[in-house]
């Protein structure tokens, strides 16, 4: 099915020596469509190329020499598997995939990433081999579970608590209201205040004291902005 003339031959090899240049400059042809480089638009040209390989309007040896330069063919799966990767590492450090949607460092925004795998799978469109492997690493589909609700920042703590506490759990609910995180050997819970979801200072106060006639002291981390807490005699210790 390689069907190209001798002009096209002579015009693809002095746009592959450009793109050879490139890849000699800065280790890889990962570049946008429109990037000019060399006197040509070498991101049109490697578009192009991939369109070729699909529809197998390439020799062997064109495929050969691109790949001896890291071509990528698939753009949309070698993203996927870059945050794949990014994924493993989230789950190494937590526990779990419940990552909060904003959370992002750099340009990885693995929180949109995890909330587009979910739309996807939703949909009936993402690869069962796909669903496997998130699901290895606890993935959650269901985003109206309350512990998706669960801050990044809670999630640390509970992370390092639970190094320390292993019997901590996360997002108890033993004892009719939910405990961000709850130490059952020191019967001491851990609340993680945001500003966005307590600016409500009366329900706070109201569930330190019901926690507090069960036994469990509460201690609360709260975040700038929240309303300053004036803990009642019968929660002091």
């Amino acid at each position: 099915g390689v069907i190209m003339g001798s002009m096209d031959l002579v015009k693809w090899e002095q746009k592959f020596a450009i793109a050879e240049e490139y890849y000699y400059e800065f280790g890889h042809l990962n570049v946008p469509d429109k990037y000019v480089y060399g006197g040509i638009i070498l991101g049109n040209w490697i578009y192009l190329q991939r369109k070729n390989y699909r529809e197998n309007k390439l020799s062997q040896e064109q495929i050969d020499r691109l790949n001896a330069m890291h071509m990528v063919w698939d753009v949309i799966e070698e993203n996927w598997e870059k945050m794949f990767c990014e994924a493993q590492k989230y789950y190494a450090n937590f526990g779990n995939l419940l990552v909060p949607i904003s959370y992002h460092y750099d340009d990885i925004y693995l929180g949109k990433w995890i909330s587009h795998q979910r739309q996807s799978y939703a949909k009936g469109k993402l690869p069962a081999s796909k669903i496997e492997r998130l699901e290895a690493l606890g993935m959650v589909w269901d985003a109206s579970n309350s512990n998706i609700a669960s801050s990044f920042p809670e999630q640390a703590i509970f992370f390092y608590l639970s190094k320390i506490f292993p019997d901590a759990i996360n997002r108890c609910t033993d004892y009719g209201c939910e405990i961000d995180i709850y130490i059952p050997s020191l019967m001491v819970g851990i609340e993680y205040d945001g500003f966005a979801w307590h600016q409500n200072k009366k329900k706070d106060i109201e569930k330190n004291k019901f926690l507090h006639d069960q036994g469990i002291q509460v201690i609360r981390v709260r975040e700038s902005g929240c309303p300053e807490l004036l803990i009642p005699a019968y929660c002091r210790v």
